[in-house]
């Protein structure tokens, strides 16, 4: 149930949107405008339990609301929050109820949904496209009129194929593989190995067992696919194999959701909205990407690939106010920019 505020006239809206690694908030007012912005660190909640994601996300409201110069104790209209591994309705609704318990001041009515809807609702009306997030770790999805489709999302146990988790990951493995002599490593894994040192600050491989035991922090760890993407931009030949394994798998998720799309409900073009750090690395990842698409047995509609210009955390105030019968006014537009355009 909607609540409303009698204390004041105007309105504000907030909105969340989290990863695992970071976090940004954005207040909006009545004319969709950002009037309050923060960040902080990552707030998912199978990472750092909800007590201590909510912990995270008041300091939040608290830091954006003093930016936009609102009192603390005054609560937003409404708080939409977008968090990477919120996909669970009834882990969901107990970190609502934390959160409203325990910090009731800062919203009267809240929304926590996953992250893959916080893009979706900055870049279109209703929410509705495809968006494909590689980050730390990976998740697509596609919404339409009748239609919702998921494909990965599932963790690093399960999944993150095409994430920073899943570079880090295959570029360690040919390293230790190397090393072993299991199977054959397919290009020099030297420079991979001695950037391994120096971002880990080891100086071998038992060095690493504690980043892969007792300390092992996914954040820090997926970090790592940074070093390989620069080695890939230098031209080092095993970084930029493990870019391209990368990048189909990045593909493969606009494949798996494809297939379990009915080609009669198939728009003719799809708008993907790719969000997250591995899509900064695009102009080394684009071959790959495309030829995956180019060469699918699966009808895959034209792809246009945008990024987002704002936050997606706007979106995730949008959709906030629009589950409590707000609707905000948006340039949608103006919110993305075109990366590339693929066709089979």
């Amino acid at each position: 149930k909607t609540k409303d505020s009698t204390t004041t006239m105007a309105k504000y809206f907030g909105g969340i949107e989290g990863g695992a690694t970071g976090t940004v908030m954005v207040i909006l007012d009545e004319g969709g405008k950002v009037v309050g912005k923060s960040e902080g660190p990552g707030t998912n909640q199978w990472l750092d339990g909800i007590a201590k994601t909510n912990n995270t996300i008041h300091q939040l409201i608290v830091s954006a609301k003093e930016n936009a110069g609102l009192a603390a104790e005054e609560p937003l209209f409404s708080l939409g929050m977008t968090l990477s591994g919120a996909e669970e309705k009834k882990a969901n609704q107990a970190m609502q109820d934390d959160l409203c318990t325990r910090f009731p001041q800062d919203a009267l009515n809240v929304a926590l949904t996953t992250d893959l809807f916080g893009p979706l609702y900055t870049a279109a009306e209703g929410g509705h496209g495809v968006v494909l997030i590689a980050g730390t770790g990976s998740n697509c999805f596609v919404s339409a009129e009748g239609i919702a489709v998921r494909a990965g999302g599932w963790g690093h146990m399960m999944g993150d194929e095409g994430s920073a988790y899943d570079i880090a990951h295959t570029a360690l493995k040919y390293v230790f593989d190397a090393e072993d002599q299991m199977g054959s490593c397919p290009a020099d894994a030297s420079a991979i190995t001695e950037a391994m040192k120096r971002y880990f600050e080891v100086t071998d491989r038992d060095g690493m067992l504690k980043h892969l035991y007792s300390d092992f922090q996914k954040p820090k760890f997926a970090g790592f696919a940074k070093q390989v993407a620069q080695l890939a931009a230098e031209g080092d030949r095993l970084a930029s194999i493990v870019l391209d394994l990368v990048a189909a798998r990045m593909a493969m998720h606009i494949e798996a959701v494809a297939k379990r799309v009915p080609d009669d409900k198939k728009a003719a073009a799809w708008t993907v909205v790719c969000e997250g750090s591995v899509w900064k690395s695009w102009s080394l990842l684009k071959r790959s990407f495309a030829e995956y698409i180019q060469k699918s047995a699966t009808k895959i509609p034209t792809l246009q690939l945008v990024r987002l210009t704002v936050t997606a955390a706007v979106g995730a105030a949008v959709l906030g106010a629009t589950k409590h019968g707000v609707a905000l006014p948006m340039e949608y537009a103006n919110n993305v920019e075109t990366l590339e355009v693929l066709t089979q």
